[in-house]
C-alpha cells in the first residue's frame, strides 16, 4: 500500500505550496519514497530513506512567483 502525505512549504515572499511524499508501506516488501512538488519549480526525487536535507538538495525546489531557492527551513511545521 502506497502512503501520501502533503508538506506545505512557505517562500520568504509569501507563496505556499507543497512537497507531496508518497512512501510504499507494504509489509514484507521493499521500502521507498517518492517526493514531488505542488505549485513549485524543480524536479521529482526518489530514494530508499531520506532526510529532509537531502530531499531538499535532490530536487532543488524553486518559488514560482520570486524564484528564491527554498530550504527545509521554509517547511511550514515539519
Amino acid at each position: 500500500m502506497t502512503t501520501r502525505t502533503r508538506y506545505a512549504v512557505q517562500c520568504p515572499c509569501g507563496h505556499t505550496s507543497s512537497i507531496i511524499m508518497r512512501e510504499n508501506d507494504a509489509p514484507f516488501s521493499s521500502q521507498w519514497e517518492e517526493y514531488s512538488l505542488d505549485d513549485l519549480n524543480g524536479q521529482s526525487f526518489k530514494t530508499t530513506l531520506a532526510g529532509w536535507d537531502e530531499v531538499f538538495a535532490a530536487m532543488e525546489p524553486v518559488c514560482p512567483k520570486c524564484g528564491s531557492n527554498l530550504k527545509p527551513g521554509d517547511l511550514v511545521n515539519p
